[in-house]
């Protein structure tokens, strides 16, 4: 089985371990991770994130790389 598993399913199973260790945890805290409330939460605040990968990826692809992006959107949501 070793020589089968392959990077992308490692990533798969560190991420599916990392979703359910995340709902034991919240469960255990007496919260429920699939509320609608709180998939609402994560999903807003990871758009902005997915704005800035969006337009940092054509900026990377027109041949200009600009890394003050990261740095200005750090600065701006502390």
């Amino acid at each position: 089985m070793r020589e089968r598993l392959t990077s992308t399913h490692i990533v798969y199973i560190v991420a599916l371990l990392t979703l359910l260790i995340g709902a034991v945890l919240l469960a255990a805290a007496g919260r429920s991770m699939f509320s609608p409330g709180n998939i609402c939460s994560i999903l807003t605040g990871t758009s902005v994130l997915g704005f800035i990968a969006i337009g940092q990826t054509l900026v990377i692809l027109v041949g200009s790389l600009d890394l003050s992006v990261p740095y200005v959107t750090s600065l701006a949501s502390l």
